[in-house]
Order: C-alpha cells, then structure tokens, then sequence
C-alpha cells in the first residue's frame, strides 16, 4: 500500500520493513503453490 515520504520515514525509524505490494503478493501465492503440492504429495502416500 503506498504511503507519504513523511509515513515512510516513520516506519524506517519504527524498524517496520516496507516491501512492494507486488514481491509480496507473489511470495504468498508461491507459498500457498508450495503447501498445495506438499499437501498433494502426502496424500498420494
């Protein structure tokens, strides 16, 4: 979610990581990818 330079400089000083909404939203659809074909592979067990 965007945010002002004041708001961002806020957060850096708060040690709050700041990340681009797209990285993020990739990471959690490669993680529920990863639990699916886990899942996936225990159940053919």
């Amino acid at each position: 979610m965007p945010c002002t330079p004041k708001a961002a400089d806020f957060l850096k000083k708060a040690s709050v990581l700041i990340a681009p909404a797209m990285a993020v939203g990739t990471g959690g659809l490669l993680w529920f990818y990863l639990l699916y074909v886990f899942s996936m592979v225990l159940s053919t067990i």
